[in-house]
């Protein structure tokens, strides 16, 4: 997506409701929209799933008065010393943007990311640079999605919803509107599943399809002295792989792989001209990548899918925290 101006816009404000359409084509579904129009009671609302989506859904939620606990199966990141298992950086655009303005977030995100004005492509032969915009202060966003995800749990906190971490969803119950997890169960109220491609919520609801993609990623890193400009993304192009270098605020670049991991990847060969800049020694284990295809997003009036639960995108394009932000709004 072409960045356009990121500047702030006016806090979220409380309103009657929202009204939510689903996106649902399939005849067999009998609701297509989801209505959350307010009265004098306080809305309920179960979040699954304490990552991006989650925790900023929580805080727009929480901004218009609800009641909010959001449930994650992993521990507190806060208190986790590593990536917490995914530690790709993010590209955050005029979409993503759109949704953290609403909730007066944007001039934090800003904080704590990296501008970044184009991509810088490094094929075999030449270098040619792609300027997202001709207005360089129009620019999109490079942040790491610890750093960021924190940031949206600290401010939901502030505002009051409850998280619970080490809570694993065991078993949902479409017909009684029960949810059981490790330590207890929750009824009623408003659920929403936004606990990424592997969604157990997406799983109840049905009729989703999973679509492998043909190529694994892992992690590089580049040593601190790489003579990479940072103000752009860096892509190295080689056919059946490549390697995507994204900046960080303070410390050098993230770099990931993408290829075939059953082949071992000679970097000596296809990326001899900046070898001397990885560091072999923080490699990863391949991941595997899936695309999200769901035909239903929601079940009734009581339990909607959001983010990757429901599209998830291979990370490559920079779209899904994007896309998924872009739901909650």
């Amino acid at each position: 997506e072409a960045p356009r101006n990121m500047k702030q816009t006016k806090p979220f404000q409380n309103t009657k409701g929202i009204t939510k359409k689903s996106p649902i084509s399939n005849k067999n579904t009998t609701k297509n929209t989801m209505n959350f129009t307010t009265n004098k009671e306080v809305l309920r609302s179960h979040i699954i799933g304490a990552g991006l989506v989650g925790s900023l859904l929580s805080v727009h939620l929480a901004s218009r008065g609800e009641s909010v606990t959001i449930y994650e199966k992993r521990q507190d990141p806060r208190k986790d010393i590593g990536d917490g298992g995914r530690s790709v950086n993010l590209i955050i655009t005029k979409r993503g943007m759109d949704a953290l303005n609403a909730v007066g977030l944007g001039e934090e995100a800003l904080k704590i990311s990296t501008p970044v004005v184009g991509r810088f492509i490094h094929n075999k032969v030449n270098e040619i640079v792609q300027p997202y915009n001709t207005n360089k202060k129009q620019n999109n966003l490079s942040v790491m999605r610890k750093t960021l995800n924190i940031l949206l749990i600290n401010h939901a906190e502030k505002l009051g919803v409850k998280i619970c971490f080490n809570e694993k969803v065991h078993k949902i119950d479409l017909d009684q509107r029960k949810i059981e997890f490790s330590s207890g169960s929750v009824q009623g109220g408003q659920v929403f599943g936004c606990d990424g491609v592997n969604s157990i919520c997406r799983e109840a609801v049905g009729g989703a399809t999973l679509e492998p993609f043909p190529k694994d990623y892992m992690e590089l890193s580049f040593t601190d002295d790489a003579p990479f400009n940072k103000d752009y993304l860096h892509i190295w192009p080689r056919g059946n792989e490549m390697i995507m270098a994204l900046p960080n605020r303070n410390q050098g670049f993230t770099v990931t792989w993408f290829g075939d991991s059953e082949v071992d990847p000679d970097f000596s060969i296809n990326f001899s001209e900046s070898m001397k800049h990885f560091r072999m020694d923080k490699i990863s284990r391949p991941s595997k990548l899936l695309s999200v295809k769901a035909e239903r997003w929601n079940h009734e009036d009581w339990l909607l899918l959001l983010g990757d639960a429901c599209h998830g995108i291979v990370p490559f394009y920079g779209q899904g925290m994007n896309c998924g932000f872009e739901d909650i709004t």
